[in-house]
């Protein structure tokens, strides 16, 4: 099962992946909490038009009949996901490099990345670097005590609407090996 963190405005959310329902169903309290969703989503394109390049990423990616509005309510809605994180073998650097994918409607505004020890003790964490104009992040980083075996890397994806995801995953050490959800 697929577990998604978010968080809207203040409120945070986890939850799995959700099901599908007859919008005739919804109880009036549920409808109110959409509505405000929707305020919020309105609220948020407020902001986007008094940013300029917000505003311009967003017409830049707009393709008729969809417009800026559109794709900012669109991402205000959507959290950033997720596609990849692996070992980057292609890496010059001397350290080893975890690579992350992830995506969005404009893109991902930034990525965090925590490595812990199995028993969810924290290593290290910090920032990880975009390559180039792609959806690619990188992490380098160095163990203080290389013979630990297995860690769990925690990675947060967030995008402009301050939507984000997590994800954990375990890797071998040393240099990382294989993957397991």
């Amino acid at each position: 099962m697929v577990y998604v963190h978010e968080t809207k405005g203040k409120r945070e959310y986890i939850r799995s992946w959700p099901k599908k329902m007859d919008k005739n169903k919804r109880s009036e309290s549920q409808k109110m909490h959409l509505q405000k969703f929707y305020n919020l989503g309105i609220n948020y394109w407020g902001n986007v038009k008094r940013t300029p390049d917000l505003l311009a990423a967003y017409q830049a990616k707009a393709v008729s009949p969809v417009n800026a509005y559109n794709l900012a309510m669109k991402d205000f809605m959507s959290d950033p996901e997720i596609k990849e994180i692996v070992p980057d073998r292609t890496s010059s650097a001397q350290r080893p490099v975890i690579r992350i994918r992830a995506t969005d409607v404009i893109g991902v505004k930034k990525v965090d990345v925590t490595i812990m020890q199995t028993n969810g003790t924290i290593i290290l964490s910090g920032p990880a670097t975009r390559s180039g104009h792609s959806d690619n992040w990188l992490f380098a980083f160095a163990l203080p005590d290389p013979s630990i075996g297995e860690i769990r890397v925690k990675v947060n994806a967030y995008d402009y609407p301050e939507n984000s995801t997590t994800i954990e995953c375990l890797f071998s050490f040393p240099f990382i090996d294989t993957l397991t959800h």
